[in-house]
């Protein structure tokens, strides 16, 4: 059966000046150097030849090839390639569509939008789904405000990526289950088109009981995938299987440089440090073996709701060979709550380096030094030690 304390972040005093302080400062840094780059190029092309918001050109061009017919050409690359050309520039550098059927349901009102509306659009929905999000998971403003602030959402709207979305799926899943377990379930049922960031779910939901919300979740991503099927052809599932899976591990396995440096992964850290992709595969499975125990005993155990959601948050990404900086704003929720939770200044030093690593992650992977996941591996540690400590008296959160 599910238990039901309440989900939402306790009314607590909020964190201490001096870290939200820095934690604003880094925030304006982040925002200050995405100001720069969306200033910098021209037109709607970057400094380095890319579309502005660089990755939103897939979800633009998979929204007109669509529209125009053809989903199943969506996952072949090179006639994928071909329509980027056609719709923006030939000129554009490579892209590809690494995403499931499942995720082409986003994508059909950009496809009756040009690139800069369909970008200005697809950012503003994913902070309006954040904010709805945040408001229920944490019950303070300061929180909320400071998640939307944060730089996993300045980086996730420099690169025009789904982080918004995915986070608001993960965070509002979080703090509607101990009340609306089944609606939980079905916001993670919706989350299986990003799946490498549900790793740990059926870990954490089994570990706590959450029976009514493992149904709900795969009654969820069943009718989601169903209707995908009868929307964009069972071809397009046939061409995600075999056209799209060989691009996306072939892109893990083997591409190197800016690729590279967006990922926070443990995986990805030890090619870096020159290992093959079989060792770093290798080196990989510790760590997501230690991101599941420590989400099995904390979720087991009972205790905080929203210290335990924190862990499952940063954990995942201990666990999963596969993320990037622009999908950590999850991340950046658990630092906030490692900041309200702080008990001295090892707690304060931990929620700085969580909550700026979707940036700092980029020059420390670009110099071969891959330390952020030396950071998340201290969090997710630090978070199970806190999901088993006693909370100070707490006003009740406010239903949803």
């Amino acid at each position: 059966m599910d238990a039901a304390p309440a989900s939402r972040t306790p009314d607590r005093a909020a964190p201490h000046p001096h870290l939200v302080f820095a934690l604003g400062a880094l925030s304006a840094v982040a925002w200050g150097l995405t100001a720069l780059y969306f200033a910098s190029g021209r037109g709607r092309h970057d400094f380095l030849g890319y579309s502005k918001g660089q990755d939103f050109i897939n979800v633009w061009t998979a929204g007109h090839m669509v529209l125009q017919g053809r989903p199943a050409q969506v996952f072949d690359p090179q006639a994928f390639l071909a329509a980027t050309h056609a719709l923006f520039d030939p000129k554009l550098p490579p892209h590809f569509w690494s995403y499931p059927p499942t995720a082409l349901f986003a994508t059909v009102p950009l496809g009756l939008t040009g690139y800069v509306a369909g970008y200005l659009l697809w950012s503003a929905a994913g902070l309006l789904a954040l904010a709805w999000a945040g408001r229920r998971l944490f019950s303070g403003r300061l929180e909320r405000w400071l998640l939307l602030a944060s730089p996993a959402v300045a980086i996730n709207l420099l690169m025009g990526q789904n982080g918004g979305l995915t986070a608001a799926l993960w965070l509002g899943g979080a703090a509607l289950l101990d009340r609306r377990p089944a609606a939980a379930g079905a916001l993670f049922g919706l989350l299986t088109f990003k799946p490498q960031l549900g790793v740990l779910l059926p870990v954490a939901l089994w570990a706590g009981r959450r029976y009514r919300t493992i149904l709900a979740a795969c009654a969820s991503a069943l009718l989601l995938a169903a209707a995908s099927a009868a929307a964009f052809g069972p071809g397009s599932w046939q061409a995600f299987l075999t056209q799209t899976l060989p691009t996306q591990f072939s892109s893990m396995s083997v591409w190197q440089g800016p690729y590279q440096w967006f990922a926070p992964s443990v995986f990805m850290g030890a090619r870096l440090a020159g290992l093959s992709s079989p060792l770093a595969f290798a080196a990989q499975l510790p760590f997501t073996l230690l991101g599941a125990v420590l989400v099995w005993r904390a979720w087991r155990r009972g205790g905080d709701p929203p210290t335990r959601a924190a862990l499952l948050f940063v954990a995942t990404f201990i666990a999963t060979p596969q993320s990037s900086a622009y999908d950590m704003i999850p991340v950046a929720a658990a630092a906030l709550v490692i900041a309200r939770r702080s008990r001295g200044l090892a707690d304060a030093i931990l929620a700085a380096l969580l909550w700026a690593a979707p940036w700092a992650l980029l020059p420390l992977n670009a110099l071969h030094a891959p330390a952020i996941p030396l950071v998340t591996v201290w969090a997710a540690v630090r978070l199970a030690q806190m999901s088993g400590e006693p909370q100070e008296p707490s006003a009740a959160a406010p239903t949803a």
